[in-house]
């Protein structure tokens, strides 16, 4: 996985098949980033850039505050690596990014930009923005 990007999207940011999966993607030479709900989560401590949703505990399974500020840090991302994204994602992000915080989003764009490859992996509640986050990368 040398020179891919493997952005790893996650509500709690522990669950086992996804902290296997970035710690396996770094141990093999991937650039892992890291959305979660959860600072200082195991799927954290894994990646080598973070982002920190912080929208406050989910009471229910859908995870929608962790859905929307997942979308909202992958349309960052996406307005920052493509132009073609970025008045459409400015518009989008201005309604849902007021709160958010992305302190290594210019660490996090900078390893994707030098990627060949990148890997956007979720599960549960996070697969809808994992997979909007992967169609737009292609």
């Amino acid at each position: 996985m040398q020179n891919a990007g493997v952005i790893i999207i996650s509500q709690s940011g522990g669950k086992e098949d996804l902290v296997r999966s970035a710690n396996a993607a770094r141990a093999n030479g991937a650039l892992v980033c890291a959305i979660t709900n959860v600072p200082g989560s195991a799927v954290e401590e894994a990646a080598h850039n973070t982002s920190s949703i912080n929208v406050g505990a989910e009471r229910a399974v859908p995870a929608t505050k962790t859905v929307i500020g997942s979308i909202a840090v992958g349309m960052n991302l996406l307005a920052t690596l493509s132009p073609f994204y970025a008045n459409a994602a400015e518009r989008a992000a201005q309604l849902f990014l007021t709160d958010v915080d992305l302190p290594m989003l210019d660490s996090m764009v900078s390893g994707l930009l030098r990627a060949q490859t990148v890997y956007v992996i979720g599960r549960g509640a996070g697969l809808g923005a994992a997979q909007e986050v992967a169609l737009k990368l292609k």
